[in-house]
């Protein structure tokens, strides 16, 4: 017994209560249980129970403390909650408590691999770097509130984030859509405060290419210039004329009289160029207020034609065109075309609704 033999009933039964006295005044030093309730109960198969009234009855599980029932069993290849990930382990769960006699596990150090559990700590600093991302304010305090962050928009205070990016939808500029394809198009349309009156866009800067958009000071330069041109032509064109009255005023009278028709001749072409130029210039400015005569349906998913006219200096001008308002009202679309005497031209615009 015990590693020893004994040639006697009475020396084995002192040897096993020598053995029970140590078991029980220094074996069970270092687990002690201060209790005189029922008797814990390792009902499952590979279970440990300790504890009074400590029940294990899920396969492999562990209760630990007086009334503590580990009841729940392993995943076995079921989906764990956040991550999604398929757990095979078939271990059932440790319990320190019951339903209604819960106990808090303290002490507990910050979780550093994928399966060890992470502490208060932890938990709040997670907290505290969600607030972080949010911006806006918001805060996550020691006791679990979290205080909503503020986003101001458009001189408006939203405080989620859904709420601020549909007020940044809002605001922003946006593609029309394409009717054909119902994505993004190739036109925009701004909208302010009235969607039925157009936008004024400030701060645009020149443009450099074709399809670049030009600024009222391009335009402004480009009309200076073109007077500048038409004035210089006219000048060189008198300057040369004269000149060439001047080299003949010495010779003869016939051949004068022949210069003299020749620079009639110039002159009544020159008078020509001139009314020409004039004509245009007067031609443009009736294209001009033609153009500026017309007037589109604005309202939402109206297709609308228009016509208009204008006069200056003895031109006129007719101008019409069509113009298209989308079912939503923040794009409208047209097309222009203008006449005058010879002379015509097309056009195309769109105008956007931002807010």
């Amino acid at each position: 017994m015990q590693g020893g033999t004994y040639d006697s009933v009475g020396g084995a039964l002192g040897s096993l209560d020598a053995a029970v006295t140590s078991l029980n005044t220094s074996g069970s030093r270092y687990v002690a249980v201060n209790s005189t309730g029922p008797a814990a109960q390792a009902k499952g198969a590979d279970t440990v129970a300790i504890g009074p009234g400590a029940v294990a009855g899920a396969g492999r599980g562990v209760a630990l403390g007086a009334g503590a029932v580990a009841s729940r069993a392993g995943l076995n290849g079921a989906t764990e909650a956040f991550s999604g990930v398929a757990v095979a382990s078939n271990q059932g769960a440790v319990s320190v408590g019951d339903a209604g006699a819960e106990r808090q596990i303290t002490n507990v150090a910050g979780g550093t691999q994928d399966t060890d559990a992470v502490n208060l700590r932890q938990l709040r600093a997670v907290g505290r770097g969600f607030a972080g991302a949010l911006g806006g304010g918001a805060g996550y305090s020691a006791d679990g509130t979290l205080t909503a962050p503020s986003y101001a928009i458009g001189g408006q205070t939203y405080a989620s984030v859904g709420a601020a990016l549909g007020a940044v939808d809002t605001f922003g500029a946006r593609y029309d859509v394409d009717p054909a394809t119902g994505g993004r198009g190739q036109s925009m349309t701004l909208a302010g405060g009235d969607p039925n009156q157009p936008v004024l866009i400030r701060n645009v800067a020149g443009g450099l290419l074709p399809n670049d958009a030009a600024n009222l000071g391009q335009v402004t330069q480009a009309a200076a210039q073109a007077r500048a041109d038409a004035n210089a032509y006219t000048d060189r064109s008198v300057a040369a004329a004269s000149a060439a009255a001047n080299a003949y005023t010495d010779t003869a009278v016939a051949p004068l009289q022949r210069q003299m028709t020749a620079f009639g001749s110039q002159l009544a072409d020159l008078n020509r160029q001139v009314g020409e130029v004039r004509g245009e210039a007067r031609r443009a400015a009736a294209i001009g207020l033609a153009a500026a005569a017309l007037r589109f349906d604005d309202r939402p998913g109206k297709l609308s034609v228009a016509a208009g006219g204008g006069v200056w200096r003895g031109e006129g001008a007719a101008s019409f065109g069509l113009g298209y308002t989308l079912p939503d009202g923040w794009a409208r679309v047209n097309a222009t075309g203008v006449a005058a005497g010879r002379d015509f031209g097309v056009g195309a615009g769109a105008s956007f609704t931002l807010n």
